[in-house]
C-alpha cells in the first residue's frame, strides 16, 4: 500500500486545480 504516493498525487492535483482557478479568476 503506497498511501504516500496517493497523497502526493492528490496534493499535486489540488495545486493544479488551485492555480487553474486563480488563472480563470484573474482572466474573468
Amino acid at each position: 500500500m503506497r498511501v504516500e504516493g496517493t497523497a502526493v498525487r492528490l496534493g499535486r492535483t489540488a495545486v493544479r486545480n488551485k492555480s487553474a482557478a486563480v488563472r480563470l479568476g484573474s482572466a474573468a
